[in-house]
């Protein structure tokens, strides 16, 4: 996403940071980044705290003031790359308003300088998280213990299009559901951003998962009129709307880019009735 494109730079006015003077403060940790640096044991308790997490992830780097550089550039880069999915805090326990926090923590500032401790918050507990992050493996193992954690109870699984219709024929029955999702997909899994997004608007839209054998890939693509997987599907639960058994009324979302960013605000439109148009795509215009 463009928003990531400031990372690392010192100074966002546009002058070369080369030309700062030497009496300047150094740059505060994670300034500039997705990382959100908690400043006192109060705000962290409203933010990862078991009562206000409900069903989001939270990380929170616990430091003593320093870190390795390669430490810094790896979590925020963590905290761009799943931004809106999962949620990145940092604590710095030299500062005495954050003191009761690590303290609870059981983090010791007086630890080996630039020593770090990492903790994964989420509906099922507390766990420290051992592996350093600065590799690539580490995010990737990281990210996979977090999706483990992330609520699937808002997707339905469909195995077939016989089941992917019967879906679409509960969910438009159900008076306060706006729209009807199904992400067809070449994984076995639903993806992090599908789980987080069902728990977001679990009030208003209904999700399904459809992974699709590569046996049948070729065929499905064509009926509902994509190019690729993974696609989105979209049947706006609207009288207007008729449910045709040929995959007519259904639209199928081809965004730019599928992250949380683009998804969130298309998905806002359907669950609110805003239409961006009021024709519907016919598939031969897909």
């Amino acid at each position: 996403g463009g928003h990531q494109q400031g990372f690392g730079q010192q100074d966002r006015g546009g002058r070369s940071s080369r030309r700062q003077h030497q009496d300047e403060p150094p740059k505060a940790l994670f300034s500039g980044s997705k990382v959100k640096v908690l400043k006192s044991s109060n705000e962290a308790k409203t933010t990862f705290g078991t009562k206000y997490r409900g069903d989001k992830i939270w990380f929170v780097l616990f430091h003593g003031g320093t870190l390795q550089g390669k430490e810094e550039k790896a979590y925020s880069d963590l905290a761009g790359r799943y931004d809106g999915v999962l949620n990145f805090a940092a604590v710095d326990c030299t500062e005495t308003q954050n003191s009761k926090v690590c303290s609870h923590y059981k983090y010791d500032p007086s630890r080996a300088r630039g020593t770090s401790s990492l903790i994964m918050y989420s509906g099922g507990g507390v766990e420290e998280i051992k592996e350093k992050f600065t590799s690539t493996a580490a995010k990737m193992k990281i990210v996979e213990k977090a999706n483990s954690k992330l609520p699937e109870k808002y997707i339905d699984t469909v195995k077939t299009e016989k089941g992917m219709k019967s879906f679409l024929k509960k969910c438009v029955q159900q008076s306060n559901v706006k729209g009807c999702i199904v992400v067809a997909s070449d994984k076995t899994e639903p993806s992090p951003l599908l789980k987080v997004l069902s728990a977001e608007f679990k009030n208003r839209l209904r999700f399904a998962h459809w992974p699709i054998p590569r046996t049948e890939k070729k065929n499905i693509l064509k009926k509902v009129g994509a190019k690729k997987l993974p696609t989105i599907l979209l049947y706006r639960n609207d009288p207007t709307n008729r449910l045709e058994i040929d995959f007519t009324g259904i639209e199928n979302l081809e965004l730019p880019s599928i992250d949380y960013k683009n998804l969130h605000s298309l998905l806002s439109d359907v669950s609110w009735s805003r239409k961006k148009s009021t024709s519907y795509k016919r598939r031969d215009e897909l």
